[in-house]
């Protein structure tokens, strides 16, 4: 799978998770590289199930290491923008 696949995959899996009604949202997030807007690779990823588990204390907030930006296109936490956010 390309990652131009990846890309419009999810874009999909977000016009469903957010209930986006507007097509060029949409495009966006089909063409927009979340590679580049973070760090060069390896990136760190964890999913939000995990990610909300561990702000209860009911799981250790781990996360995994990532080299391949087609993991970036999926339902997950890139804490390198985290980081980023935090010191704006």
């Amino acid at each position: 799978m390309t990652i131009e696949d990846c890309r419009s995959l999810y874009a999909e899996g977000m016009k469903f998770a957010a209930n986006l009604h507007s097509p060029r949202l949409v495009e966006v997030f089909a063409r927009l590289p979340r590679e580049n807007i973070s760090r060069p690779g390896p990136w760190e990823i964890v999913s939000p199930d995990v990610r909300a588990l561990a702000a209860c204390g009911a799981a250790p907030n781990s996360y995994t290491q990532v080299d391949d930006p087609r993991q970036l296109y999926r339902n997950v936490v890139l804490l390198q923008l985290l980081q980023a956010s935090t010191r704006l």
